[in-house]
């Protein structure tokens, strides 16, 4: 009897490791696009990040003094990054690469450490410097205070990062206000989002920024806006807000195009507003609009430069808009004025500026569409584009 109970122990002990090795193996990634770069977590790897795509200014923290300029295979990056990996698995929490320049941020350390390496034109890094960093080691390199949970690299110049109060800190270029600190001055350190003169924006869980405007959501749901209107991109009849501009409610997920902006709802329905004249508002027009609701079930969004993204509960991924580099993954280089189908059983995704990256749990698999003139897609070439999925390579 003994016996039987201490097989029967061995025999759960070894189940549940086998269950635990297998869970882990499957452990959602992390997935980003930015400009010319994409970017992979693979929880399954250590969570070491692995990059691909354009690398002159440095944005893949690699601290090469001569860097080699682009990477057509997924590799290793994020070496200067300090402690941002672990042995352990529980490095990097998550990766901010700017969309339509050539900056990254990341977080990751258990100490709350945030890096920022790359294009620091207007300061956008926020470590009082305008000093381009190619070539260089470590400038660019900052460290927050240790309560930061998470950042977005802006994409017009400029960068975000939420504090585990939910506060928010900005930094670079602001010409109409996207930093949302009541001015239009360009920050060189880290400033607080506001909104008004006194008084911080908090409880903040997302933001996302265009070329010119921001979008911020809040842990119960408020959608705050700031920056540039020109293209209706607020959402709403209001001039230019210096300040974070309390502009909805009930919203669970934010994403900024160029132009244009994206939202989910917290009952599933993505709506847009902003620059249509690509198609990326999803709503039959090609003319600028406010708010427009056209899908529901819907669970994510991301918004590249001229096109959106979106993935409903049944795991479809549907895009509209620009899709001159077959960035819609629907086989062809047509814009879409409605939401299209462009894939099945897809489980993550991330919008580039003229690229898309998504991820299949099933068989544990990357794909990417769009340019490629730099090898953003990860396929081992470059210089060309694809308007089907394609299979990412790994070095």
């Amino acid at each position: 009897m003994a016996l039987l109970q201490q097989n029967k122990v061995s025999f759960l002990i070894s189940f549940f490791t086998v269950c635990l090795i297998v869970l882990s193996a499957h452990a959602d990634p992390i997935l980003r696009a930015g400009m010319n770069t994409s970017y992979i977590v693979k929880k399954d790897d250590q969570s070491y990040t692995w990059g691909f795509g354009r690398n002159t200014r440095d944005q893949m923290f690699l601290n090469y003094q001569t860097q080699q300029s682009q990477y057509t295979r997924g590799r290793k990056v994020m070496s200067a990054c300090g402690n941002c990996h672990s042995d352990k698995g529980n490095g990097i929490r998550d990766i901010a690469p700017s969309k339509y320049m050539s900056h990254t941020l990341v977080y990751g350390p258990q100490s709350g450490l945030v890096r920022g390496h790359g294009d620091n034109t207007y300061g956008q890094l926020g470590n009082d410097l305008t000093t381009d960093n190619t070539n260089v080691h470590d400038i660019g390199n900052f460290e927050l205070s240790d309560n930061a949970i998470g950042c977005a690299a802006a994409s017009g110049y400029s960068s975000f990062v939420i504090q585990s109060d939910g506060t928010v800190l900005a930094a670079g270029r602001n010409n109409y206000g996207q930093l949302g600190d009541g001015t239009t001055t360009t920050r060189k350190e880290m400033v607080h989002v506001k909104i008004d003169a006194t008084t911080n924006l908090t409880n903040v869980k997302a933001v996302s920024s265009g070329l010119y405007h921001t979008l911020f959501v809040t842990n119960d749901g408020n959608l705050y806006v700031c920056g540039r209107n020109n293209h209706k991109q607020l959402g709403y009849n209001i001039p230019d807000q210096p300040y974070a501009t309390l502009a909805g409610t009930g919203i669970n997920k934010v994403a900024a195009g160029a132009y244009h902006s994206v939202i989910l709802s917290n009952d599933g329905y993505v709506s847009t507003a902003g620059y249509g004249y690509y198609g990326q508002l999803a709503n039959g027009s090609t003319a600028d609009a406010y708010w427009t609701c056209w899908l529901d079930n819907v669970i994510d969004i991301d918004a590249g430069g001229y096109f959106s993204m979106c993935l409903t509960s049944s795991k479809v991924l549907h895009t509209a808009g620009r899709n001159d580099k077959g960035q819609l993954g629907d086989g062809t280089t047509s814009n879409k004025v409605w939401w299209t189908v462009a894939r099945t059983n897809v489980d993550l995704i991330a919008a580039g500026y003229d690229h898309s990256l998504i991820w299949q749990r099933d068989g544990n698999t990357f794909f990417t569409c769009g340019n490629n003139i730099y090898g953003q897609c990860g396929t081992g070439t470059s210089g060309n584009y694809y308007t089907t999925w394609q299979t990412v390579q790994f070095e």
